[in-house]
């Protein structure tokens, strides 16, 4: 188990690599020159050399990334130029929002998700496998900046069971998490009704009911335990992605997390902002992978001797 183990983070090492040059490059390809955005439109040609000078965007790019992973390897994320305060520190208060965001999401979506998966299954073709289908189908076609609104409009404003902000964060939680998590519900139940579909037409399943097996102990000790790889895949990649993707969610709450963050460092050029928010997003999407595959080995013991 630790070799597997050492083996899936050794193998983690060049793909962050790679990340990090992708990240430094899209960025650096952004249009503008970050140099007479930090010094200012009515700032002269000296002025904007001497900014230049000062962040190293004179330099050639491989000597600026060089400094970057320098510097990144010592924790510094860069100044953000619009407000002259450590990426880090502004990054440290946000991150938890998003994380937090992203993991009840996920949690919801999870539970919705692998429950309407498992009637669909049991009951396929029946008025549930319908209902429960039709109700992932809305979840992956209505976008969330539409949902969003619908629901403030729905639960603030007309029916006004719910404030549009709290203080509370148990309430203030609660559309936001309905948001984010629809997409994601409705992924999960589909790929829980196709494995569980898949398995259950195993021989094994067959002989198991043959032996007198009951249909719970053949549905969740049999058939639901070999389908979970496939589920906990689903659901690891769906927690990534709303680690960086609720952007839109993020603006429409005002709920203050990464993607609202890097939103207006977009608008406002901050290219020091944008790629240590995107780096950070991409990281903690690679280590979500990285437990993933680490869970598999407990999951299913056969794929660590493969």
């Amino acid at each position: 188990m630790l070799k597997y183990i050492l083996k899936r983070i050794v193998s983690v090492i060049p793909v962050l690599l790679a990340v990090s040059i992708l990240v430094f490059l899209m960025v650096h390809l952004m249009p503008g020159d970050p140099a007479r955005l930090i010094a200012g439109e009515m700032a002269t040609e000296e002025d904007v050399e001497r900014v230049r000078e000062k962040y190293g965007y004179d330099q050639p790019l491989y000597v600026q990334y060089f400094r970057y992973m320098s510097n990144l390897l010592q924790g510094d994320l860069g100044t953000s130029t619009r407000t002259q305060r450590p990426v880090a520190t502004e990054l440290a208060t946000r991150f938890p929002n998003t994380l937090e965001l992203a993991l009840v999401a996920t949690a919801l979506a999870s539970i919705l998700g692998i429950a309407f998966g498992l009637i669909s299954a049991q009951l396929r073709y029946s008025i549930w496998d319908n209902i429960s289908m039709f109700i992932a189908l809305i979840g992956l076609s209505i976008p969330p900046f539409y949902l969003g609104l619908m629901l403030m409009l729905i639960f603030c404003v007309n029916l006004g069971w719910l404030p549009i902000s709290s203080d509370v964060w148990y309430i203030a939680l609660i559309l936001p998490v309905i948001t984010v998590g629809a997409r994601s519900m409705a992924v999960i139940a589909r790929m829980t009704r196709s494995s569980m579909l898949e398995v259950l037409n195993q021989d094994y399943i067959l002989n198991a009911r043959a032996h007198g097996f009951s249909e719970k102990k053949v549905v969740f000790g049999c058939a639901l335990k070999n389908s979970m790889n496939t589920i906990v895949t689903s659901m690891g990649l769906q927690f990534g992605t709303l680690l960086g993707g609720a952007v839109v969610t993020e603006k429409i709450f005002g709920w203050v997390g990464i993607g609202d963050y890097l939103v207006t460092a977009i608008k406002a050029r901050d290219y020091q902002v944008v790629q240590s928010t995107i780096l950070v997003t991409a990281v903690a999407f690679v280590f979500v992978n990285l437990f993933i595959d680490i869970l598999y080995a407990f999951i299913n013991p056969r794929i660590k001797l493969s």
